[in-house]
């Protein structure tokens, strides 16, 4: 299936930076990031907006036609989750939902 994208202008993002796109006509979202380094693990999660709150990662893929790496889908509407980038173990980004979807990046 062909994403649909928000209809923004797009920018470039850095490399290491959580954005997201919608998909599936638009109910759903994947977050996206492009990583330096080949062989790199890239892990994303998500974690309620409450105090003590756990981390909780979500399943994700090498897109090479885009080479970008994208979570799987998530149901859209959740303002209340962060969302979290690591890249071998360290924590590269931090944002949510709509934060992630207003960046509406392009690789470099």
């Amino acid at each position: 299936m062909s994403p649909h994208f928000a209809k923004a202008t797009k920018k470039v993002c850095d490399t290491n930076t959580l954005f997201a796109r919608y998909t599936e006509g638009g109910l759903k979202v994947i977050f996206l990031a492009q990583i330096v380094g080949a062989g790199s693990t890239v892990k994303f999660e998500y974690s309620l907006k409450t105090k003590g709150s756990k981390w909780v990662e979500l399943s994700s893929t090498y897109n090479t036609v885009e080479k970008l790496w994208q979570s799987v889908p998530w149901t859209k509407g959740n303002p209340n989750y962060s969302q979290r980038l690591s890249i071998n173990g360290l924590v590269v980004d931090i944002t949510d939902e709509p934060g992630a979807l207003s960046r509406n990046c392009i690789k470099q």
